[in-house]
């Protein structure tokens, strides 16, 4: 039992002063939280509003501009963002993830997959909100909330039902909202040199993929392969005679974020789900089929036992070596294959691609395998901090 200091009461989100309440997001709010636009994106340009989408927010609750689209639908107007403006993911590896908008980050229109919230400032002011969805109470009750079956998720009236513990006063909740912002601000210093210096890499990452830049001592032609040509789709199954008692670690879409392992579960085969029948070996790549915009795709790098991935990612073998496992997943981060994948996707009512559309996917391969493993070695040596570099094996569960 948690013991309690005088002055202080235990509540549903922890231990906060005697003098705090605890109220509900849906208490504090102009209206119901509203839902994002459903278009696609479109190449960045400075006559049209930028897209922000899941995939477009930090972590830690800021702007990306790494991979920055535009969006041309003549609804986009009831969809742009304001000063106070939050949204929420909804859905995905990454529900939860906040962002409260900034005027200087330009015009937003805001996507299907997020939520937005609209603060009464009397009661609840955005920047405090903000730095709520930071904390590890946050993070608690959105792992409860999405604890359902299928892909998780967070819809609006769940939102709102979000417990946020508030001081007494609005000039409490500005000055801890004053005091965390001073260290938030000192963090985002950093954060955006490194996310310009990820930007060059992504530069450099594409010429090289693409050939468009070659290395020193390398002369022969580039062809366009498809997948299903250089790697089996999928090669290997789980029979259904598999012993009950069999325990493995088993990998589902959220456990991989843009190419990181942040946790996995050990299973029985008895108490698995009956999706988790893909097994999953040294220089595999798992290939995020549901939602493969968000790019949770995943390089298994180092050798593995028993451990098998959900019938969400497809998983993908190359025929060669391991530079060009290395080689063909840096292409599932570049523009190579999202524009393909944005093509199959077109008119679909649910974003998901098959394992026929990823033997389909084709990407500019030298014939050579030596410029295949000089290119592979040269991006996975590139000194700058990268999560699609990340080794399996790095993350824990629990840790």
């Amino acid at each position: 039992m948690t013991d309690v200091l005088a002055g202080y009461k235990l509540t549903e989100v922890g231990v906060i002063p005697q003098d705090w309440k605890v109220t509900a997001l849906g208490e504090c709010l102009l209206d119901d939280p509203e839902y994002g636009i459903n278009a696609p994106a479109v190449d960045y340009s400075d006559l049209l509003p930028t897209y922000i989408r899941i995939t477009d927010i930090s972590e830690e609750g800021r702007f990306k501009p790494e991979s920055i689209t535009s969006v041309a639908h003549p609804d986009s107007g009831h969809y742009f963002l304001e000063d106070g403006d939050l949204v929420f993911a909804r859905t995905g590896a990454s529900v939860g993830k906040s962002y409260l908008y900034r005027p200087e980050d330009g015009r937003m229109v805001f996507a299907g997959f997020l939520i937005r919230v609209k603060l009464n400032q009397a009661k609840l002011l955005p920047r405090y909100l903000a730095n709520w969805t930071q904390s590890g109470q946050y993070r608690h009750w959105v792992a409860l909330m999405s604890m359902r079956s299928g892909q998780p998720g967070i819809n609006g009236k769940e939102y709102a039902q979000l417990p946020i513990p508030l001081p007494p006063t609005l000039a409490e909740q500005r000055a801890i909202a004053d005091a965390l912002s001073e260290v938030d601000d000192r963090i985002a210093t950093f954060d955006d040199a490194i996310a310009k210096k990820r930007v060059l890499m992504q530069g450099a990452m594409q010429r090289l993929l693409t050939g468009q830049e070659r290395l020193p001592g390398f002369s022969k032609a580039w062809e366009v392969r498809r997948l299903g040509e250089i790697a089996e789709i999928d090669p290997e199954n789980l029979g259904s005679d598999t012993n009950p008692n069999y325990r493995f670690n088993y990998i589902s879409l959220e456990d991989v974020d843009y190419g990181v392992l942040r946790s996995f579960t050990e299973q029985t085969f008895r108490t698995s789900p009956s999706r988790a029948r893909r097994v999953v070996r040294k220089n595999d790549i798992l290939f995020a089929t549901v939602r493969p915009n968000l790019k949770s795709h995943l390089l298994v790098r180092e050798n593995v036992s028993d451990t098998i991935c959900s019938t969400g990612f497809a998983v993908v073998r190359c025929h060669s070596t391991q530079a060009q496992s290395i080689f063909v997943f840096l292409h599932m981060f570049a523009d190579t294959i999202g524009k393909q994948i944005e093509s199959f996707l077109v008119g679909s009512s649910y974003p998901a691609i098959n394992s026929q559309d990823v033997r389909m996917l084709a990407i500019p391969i030298p014939n050579d395998e030596a410029e295949q493993t000089a290119v592979a070695t040269i991006l996975s040596d590139i000194a700058i901090p990268s999560p699609i570099m990340q080794h399996f094996g790095t993350y824990r569960a629990g840790e």
